[in-house]
């Protein structure tokens, strides 16, 4: 909260922008970039301007640090400046005269909103990145059941208790065995009755 206060009382003349460095800091340290905008019109750009400055903040005060993004191979507090409690009092020796009114001049609404915004953003609360989740488990495939032999098949008829299933063309099933009517039956045709 002291960060995004004191940043917001400075962005009037001035653009900020996160750095690598500030995942290197320990838990109670924040580092930043901070630009001065001499021109609104024609801002420089961070990637392009020599005069981007690193600020090392912390709750007892803050410092600029001698760090580059790009060229300086680690990080190391090493300090330009003398620790001071404001972030305005440690620009001062950098930023130009016209760009420090402008800071102490400032729209009181303009720096509330943008303190309160930075801090609901959590500006500087960014550490190393999260690994990537894991991918989600492949879902379980379950083999469809197989059909058996002894299942019936449309248009056939159902086996019980083991015994062969009856052909669907409408006939009657062979036995080997005579049915008992069959067996009771006469050889030859019984004569008529005479008379």
């Amino acid at each position: 909260m002291y960060a995004c206060r004191d940043l917001a009382m400075a962005a009037p003349a001035a653009a900020f922008a996160s750095s690598k460095w500030n995942a290197h800091a320990d838990a109670q340290t924040c580092v930043f970039r901070f630009l001065e905008i001499p021109e609104p019109k024609y801002p420089p750009t961070f990637d392009k301007s020599k005069n981007v400055l690193h600020v090392l903040y912390k709750q007892k005060g803050n410092a600029l640090l001698n760090l580059t993004e790009f060229k300086s191979p680690e990080y190391k507090e090493e300090f330009t400046t003398e620790y001071h409690a404001s972030l305005l009092v440690t620009l001062r020796s950098k930023f130009s005269d016209e760009s420090i009114e402008k800071m102490e001049q400032g729209c009181p609404g303009y720096t509330e909103t943008l303190k309160d915004l930075a801090y609901a953003l959590k500006l500087f609360s960014a550490g190393e990145p999260l690994p990537p989740p894991p991918p989600p488990p492949e879902p379980e495939v379950v083999p469809a059941p197989e059909a058996s032999t002894s299942e019936a098949q449309p248009g056939e008829g159902t086996a019980q208790d083991g015994e062969a299933a009856p052909p669907a063309t409408g006939e009657a099933p062979a036995s080997p065995v005579a049915s008992p009517v069959a067996a009771e039956a006469p050889a030859s045709p019984t004569p008529a009755p005479s008379g």
